[in-house]
């Protein structure tokens, strides 16, 4: 059952008269209720009023802004199904700081019973011709930068649904895919426009969960598990904007990247989650490198020093297990690092390294020192989420030594089931009547619990002050984010009962840990994400970037989400005859893949000469993207003929402080017509190619005038031209 709120029409052309012929009803509010979560995913729920709807006030309200404000009642989902609530819903309408509309919907409620329902905003468009939303994709060469024919539709969701506590059957929808953000077109004349729809990222509520229904008639998003109680107001801001083409002035076919001005928009709605650190050097950062091995034997081969492989993703496992990266000892016997890789050590070596053999803190900082000299930024693993190894359950009784929490006594650590007893007990997260198991035996805690809060924070401090030559961490499994825990309330959820959303957390923990990572002053070190069941662009507000496990999965997702900061995607395996389209897929979304390396397991290794092979062919072109971003000003590439539908390549768009970088993969054509806009147009001669290749680098161009006739060698070219 659903409630919508409509406000009238006078009301938006007040603020939205800049687009007011697209719009074809006002934009609305919607309140569903539903006997469970899985209806809304299933999307059932019908256009119905539930109780009534009475107009309390439509007036001018914070200067410029303009308020509507109705009561409503409905069927909630609060101790049981189906029970009337009232609330009041307020939309208000202001001019914002980006030459935008800010629409903020606010939701409260005098009922003492904490209940949810799921909660909408909606807008419809007049006569659209295209649109385009950023999204995963139904394949992995998908292009998802491409425009969407008008009667075309994406269905995607932002979170996940919640698992019962006590084993009952999950509210569940499809596995998360990405997206959060859409745009509409039109055509008017030789000019393409549209305006952008972009919900704020780091609401003032926070979105727990989420559907959202794209197609070019209009927008709908729901957002769920949000709880509404007296004393509480969820309040959500949609963010509105006029877009139109940068090259409105040329005649003939007009560009089809507008997708970059609502990129742009987007990023400058919720600059904190898509920049990272200003303080990180990234432009440093190339292809990635999984390892166990010590720096001496890593001996990358000039393959990958020529492709930029440099960012090692530390795979040593110097801990006991899972969670206690430095426990409190000079020494320790090491993971044993079930069904990863067993040989860390080439034959002969002067460093040899297996899993499982005593380590001590001295050793960790050498390894980390070596590989700084080396020219690799190792970073060590990190988990907000895991801890333990075979973990017993129930958990054995902690010994009375042991509850302080300062207590250094081999007993209270070297078993992870009796450190978890005595110190963590709080934290477990509830599957029915055990907790989440997860590899080697490990558990799953609650970051947002204050005992392991701290204890994360100290394996942090631990690291900056024991640790010379540590560069940062990569913190693994973002996919629990997805999980709920009955085990606390965090006075924003609700599962039918109190509950605590573990996505709120995760970020509320990783704030804590940056900050933590750089409190010595050395803002070099950096924390990057491994983006993988959690996609979410929000959870990048703590991160400087993505090194995701996944891998082509979700590249596209990767590559929308890290457009300002630096991107990798794992590669698992690859031969030669799926090296082209692999490497330009990378190439068109800017994701720098894995480089093969010793010491390496569940990613590319080095062992053969036709992996090599394939990579010294794109290598420096991946070495010349390093440090870029993607460029979010669209109109600058006109027109590519022939069009990717007639064999032509795909285009993207990057820049780095002193050069614009044009990427054309994927072509079936061994040249290619582009045409530029004015202000490329006079810089042609300054411009240069590189083709893939064993020998590729940078040769002149030498074109003139706004047509070039680009070189492409197995359907792929990068163009730089300065800034």
């Amino acid at each position: 059952i659903s409630l919508y709120i409509l406000f009238s029409s006078y009301v938006c052309l007040l603020f939205i008269f800049f687009f007011f012929l697209m719009i074809r009803r006002p934009p609305r509010s919607t309140l569903s209720s539903s006997s469970a979560a899985s209806d809304v995913y299933k999307r059932q729920d019908q256009d119905q009023s539930s109780g009534g709807m009475k107009v309390n006030s439509v007036k001018s309200c914070d200067g410029a802004c303009v308020c509507v404000e109705r009561s409503v009642s409905l069927l909630g989902f609060g101790v049981s199904p189906l029970q009337p609530f009232a609330a009041v819903l307020t939309d208000t309408w202001c001019p914002g700081e980006l030459n935008d509309v800010e629409w903020t919907t606010t939701i409260a409620t005098n009922s003492t019973q904490p209940w949810r329902a799921a909660f909408g905003t909606e807008l419809s468009i007049a006569d659209p011709t295209r649109f385009w939303v950023p999204r995963n994709g139904a394949h992995p060469d998908d292009d998802v930068l491409m425009l969407q024919p008008a009667n075309s539709s994406v269905q995607l969701e932002f979170g996940a649904g919640y698992a019962r506590s006590d084993g009952g059957s999950r509210e569940s929808m499809p596995f998360p895919s990405f997206a959060w953000w859409s745009i509409d077109q039109v055509h008017s004349g030789s000019c393409t426009t549209g305006f952008a729809v972009v919900p704020a990222l780091m609401d003032t509520s926070p979105t727990i969960a989420a559907i959202a229904d794209v197609s070019g008639g209009g927008v709908l998003y729901k957002r769920l598990y949000n709880r509404q109680q007296m004393g509480t107001t969820l309040s959500f801001s949609t963010h509105i904007k006029s877009v139109s083409s940068q090259s409105c002035e040329l005649s003939g076919p007009v560009p089809t990247d507008l997708f970059r001005d609502l990129l742009n928009y987007t990023v400058s709605v919720s600059p904190q989650v898509f920049y990272p650190s200003p303080h990180v050097r990234w432009e440093q950062f190339g292809m990635g490198l999984y390892s166990c091995a010590r720096a001496g034997d890593l001996n990358l081969t000039s393959t990958v020093q020529d492709s930029g492989g440099n960012v090692l993703w530390d795979a040593s496992f110097w801990w006991p297990y899972m969670g206690l990266t430095i426990p409190p000892a000079p020494s320790w016997t090491s993971n044993l690092g079930t069904g990863e890789q067993p040989h860390c050590s080439r034959p002969g070596s002067r460093e040899p390294f297996v899993h499982g053999q005593n380590v001590s803190l001295s050793q960790v900082s050498t390894h980390y020192q070596q590989m700084r000299s080396a020219g690799v930024w190792a970073l060590a693993y990190f988990n907000l989420f895991e801890f333990g190894e075979n973990v017993a359950w129930p958990l054995p009784a902690a010994p009375v030594e042991c509850l302080n929490s300062n207590s250094s006594a081999p007993r209270c650590w070297l078993n992870s089931s009796v450190f978890i007893a005595s110190q963590l007990r709080d934290a477990i997260i509830p599957n029915g009547v055990a907790p989440y198991y997860t590899w080697q035996n490990a558990i799953v805690l609650d970051p947002g619990v204050p005992s392991f809060e701290a204890f994360l924070l100290e394996q942090i401090h631990r690291h900056v002050s024991e640790l010379p030559g540590f560069n940062g961490i990569v913190v693994d499994r973002t996919d629990h984010t997805t999980k709920f825990s009955s085990a606390r309330s965090d006075n924003h959820t609700w599962c039918g009962t109190p509950c605590a959303s573990m996505l709120l957390a995760w970020k509320h923990a990783a704030a804590l840990v940056e900050t933590q990572l750089r409190a010595d002053g050395d803002s070099s070190r950096v924390m990057l994400i491994n983006f993988n069941g959690g996609t979410r662009a929000d959870l990048l507000e703590a991160a400087d970037g993505i090194f995701s496990e996944s891998g082509p999965n979700i590249r596209n997702s990767i590559g929308l989400s890290a457009t300002q900061m630096p991107a990798i995607a794992w590669t698992y395996s690859l031969t030669l005859d799926q090296a082209d389209s692999y490497f330009q897929r990378q190439l068109h979304m800017r994701v720098q893949p894995m480089a093969p390396t010793f010491g390496a397991d569940h990613s590319i290794n080095d062992s053969t000469v036709v992996i090599n092979a394939a990579y010294a062919k794109y290598g420096a072109l991946f070495r010349a993207v390093r440090g870029a971003v993607w460029h979010l000003e669209s109109g600058l590439v006109v027109e590519i003929s022939p069009a990717p539908e007639a064999g032509g390549p795909l285009m993207n768009l990057l820049r780095t402080t002193e050069q614009l970088i044009v990427v054309l993969t994927h072509a079936e054509v061994q040249s290619a017509r582009v045409r530029v806009a004015s202000v490329l147009a006079g810089s042609g001669a300054d411009c240069e190619v590189m083709l893939p290749g064993a020998n590729a680098g940078w040769r002149p161009g030498n074109w003139s005038g706004s047509i070039w006739q680009v070189p492409l060698s197995s359907g792929c070219s990068l163009i730089r031209c300065p800034l």
